[in-house]
């Protein structure tokens, strides 16, 4: 469900308009009017200065009481069965993809989503239930044009939450956007939440996060052992392949190591798999791939029988949960520690790890992948993660 906006006021008018009443009813500018009228504009009110002195200070004492009335009203007043999830694609669609996985465990016990997006599309991997509320890529947007960008998502993010008044807000990205920021101050009673998996390691980024209620993150300590198998035991008759090696990010691989992967694959009796909304550097790859719509859902996961992935922490997890051999292929950008500390207590994992520059490694661990499946799959432990939802709404409020 597409959502519509109308307003016929931006943020920034009504936050001046706000303003300029918080100013006058301040004890100071009320006691300033008070003495100017009395003093010098109406002298002759100066013998019932006193009284009125008086009178002033009982006003100001019942409007402290009513404000304080008012904001438990708002408080009171925010729809605790709604959720704002604002999703964004400067993770490729990894964001989207964790936003839909969340948005039906929700939507499944009975609550509103709301979602803002960047990525386009993504109405088709949410529940039809949910309200969807497009805006445009700010990467896409001319650098002198970005404060504009800012200006139309705080007035989109402000209309939805005084028209939809969710108790919790998740924003999913690696750095909230300047309008998203500038939006926040003003609903202090909805709790704001900043989801980011891997957690953050950037100091900028962490004060810049400093707005938020708390911020989430996967937390690999609660990875336990199964004594139960994961997935198949052998891969099927006609084996697939998850193709996502940027899942999480917009930049496509080079040529070579493009060519290298396609080559172990082809002429094998493998097929390929790829995300259906993930953006393609190399349309010429794997022509007569097959579409996964939700890359993060369990169902579709089984069907699998190996992945080619990016390191992205709550993907790959999942798919070795479900016994998924995996191909996690990284570079100097990209952080791998986390998921090497996993492998470390879960040795037995069908998780393997290849540095896309490296070429003989990558071609010893894509034979390994394909022709070596069986044995990783005979031989794999499984563990159990802790769900996305509770994720977020276990940990406690900061």
């Amino acid at each position: 469900m597409i959502g519509m906006v109308t307003s016929s006021t931006s943020l920034r008018e009504r936050v001046l308009a706000e303003e300029l009443a918080r100013i006058r009813s301040t004890y100071s500018f009320q006691l300033g009017l008070l003495i100017t009228e009395s003093l010098i504009r109406k002298p002759w009110k100066f013998p019932l200065f006193p009284f009125s002195f008086v009178a002033l200070n009982l006003r100001f004492l019942r409007s402290r009481r009513q404000t304080k009335q008012n904001d438990s009203e708002v408080a009171q007043g925010l729809d605790r069965n709604c959720i704002f999830l604002i999703s964004t694609s400067e993770e490729g669609i990894a964001s989207a993809e964790r936003s839909a996985e969340l948005a039906h465990h929700l939507s499944s016990d009975g609550k509103k989503i709301v979602v803002m997006s960047t990525l386009e599309r993504i109405s088709d991997i949410l529940p039809k239930t949910a309200i969807v509320f497009p805006i445009n890529d700010p990467k896409k947007e001319r650098k002198e044009q970005r404060s504009q960008w800012n200006a139309q998502c705080e007035n989109l993010v402000s209309t939805i939450l005084d028209a939809h008044r969710p108790h919790q807000v998740i924003f999913d990205g690696p750095y909230p956007y300047r309008g998203i920021l500038n939006v926040m101050k003003y609903y202090a009673f909805t709790e704001w939440i900043w989801l980011r998996p891997s957690g953050v390691d950037n100091e900028t980024m962490m004060v810049r996060g400093k707005p938020f209620d708390r911020m989430v993150t996967f937390r690999l300590d609660e990875i336990k052992h199964s004594a139960e198998r994961g997935g198949r035991s052998v891969p099927a008759n006609d084996p697939s392949i998850l193709f996502a090696p940027n899942y999480e990010n917009r930049t496509p691989l080079n040529k070579k190591i493009l060519s290298l992967i396609e080559t172990s694959v082809i002429g094998t009796k493998w097929s390929v798999v790829r995300p259906a909304h993930q953006e393609h550097g190399d349309t010429t790859m794997f022509t007569e791939a097959a579409l996964m719509s939700r890359v993060l859902d369990e169902n579709e996961i089984k069907k699998l029988d190996a992945a080619i992935v990016s390191p992205n922490i709550e993907l790959v997890t999942k798919l070795v949960s479900l016994g998924v051999p995996s191909l996690c292929l990284y570079n100097e950008y990209k952080e791998v520690s986390n998921l090497r500390r996993m492998h470390a207590q879960f040795p037995n994992l069908p998780l393997l790890f290849a540095q896309q520059n490296d070429i003989a490694q990558l071609k010893l661990s894509l034979h390994t992948l394909i022709h070596g499946n069986a044995a990783i799959r005979k031989n794999a432990s499984a563990i159990v993660l802790p769900s996305l939802e509770n994720m977020i709404f276990s940990q406690p409020h900061s």
